[in-house]
């Protein structure tokens, strides 16, 4: 049987499923299956370069202390944020990607 959840991630391939665990949300004791979106940054493409550089710095050279903060930051990673995103990346970040090794696609 397919269900709802299969059927939104089959046609919406930017979804991946996903669990809430039990006792995240006061009252709440079971886990409960869902759907996610990635987290996705939007810039202005006229947004200069080092202060989208700086911005991506901010998030990747942070990430522990994002993760005290939101239990989802756990998940935050430079190889999982590239991934999967067909909006193409600003300049700026794409340095920093390419500075860790990861080249992305930008809008020439």
């Amino acid at each position: 049987m397919i269900t709802l959840r299969e059927d939104i991630i089959r046609d919406c391939q930017f979804y991946k499923p996903a669990v809430i665990e039990a006792d995240t949300y006061q009252g709440q004791k079971e886990a409960v299956d869902t759907i996610a979106v990635k987290t996705v940054l939007i810039v202005d493409s006229d947004l200069d370069d080092d202060t989208v550089y700086d911005l991506t710095a901010a998030v990747f050279d942070h990430t522990e202390e994002i993760s005290t903060e939101h239990n989802k930051g756990e998940e935050l990673s430079i190889e999982n944020a590239s991934s999967g995103v067909t909006a193409p990346f600003h300049a700026g970040a794409a340095l920093y990607y390419a500075e860790h090794g990861i080249k992305v696609e930008t809008q020439e």
